[in-house]
């Protein structure tokens, strides 16, 4: 394990568990959680997955020293203004529909918490979530979730 693996096994956590509403809306199917920047001619919604920071602390002595990798990780999701889909016979869009993405998120990561830890991620915490924003220039709503990712390195 080690720290690039952690955002692939986190897209590929959501990319596996999460609902795309560019599918649920009645679009193609499409390929929609990142680790770059999308195109801004991609469809939205989309999610961006990328590292803040890292670091780590030595938590043993000697040549083989244990010491446990810690990067904390912005998942953003992004919509379109207007962009709508139906959950639970209500339509929802905007800010409404950032805050329901986040809250999957964070239900898709603590819901696969043992697959990431199969995997070799030895736990997560999601630390904190942003209020819905809407920036006039791309008509774009979005909200970021800042989570901590660890593993252990032995030897």
């Amino acid at each position: 394990m080690d720290l690039k693996d952690i955002l692939i096994e986190v897209r590929d956590t959501l990319r596996a568990n999460l609902v795309d509403p560019y599918v649920t809306a009645g679009g193609d199917s499409r390929i929609w959680i990142h680790t770059d920047n999308p195109l801004n001619s991609a469809r939205y919604p989309r999610i961006k997955i990328s590292k803040v920071q890292s670091n780590n602390d030595i938590i043993s002595i000697g040549t083989n020293y244990t010491d446990i990798e810690k990067v904390i990780i912005s998942v953003v999701f992004f919509t379109k203004d207007n962009f709508s889909i139906s959950v639970n016979s209500t339509d929802i869009k905007n800010e409404l529909l950032v805050e329901y993405y986040l809250s999957e998120i964070k239900r898709v990561l603590k819901e696969n918490q043992s697959t990431l830890q199969l995997l070799g991620i030895d736990g997560f915490k999601c630390m904190s979530t942003s209020e819905p924003v809407f920036d006039h220039d791309t008509q774009l709503h979005y909200g970021e979730i800042f989570c901590r990712f660890w593993f252990f390195n032995i030897g």
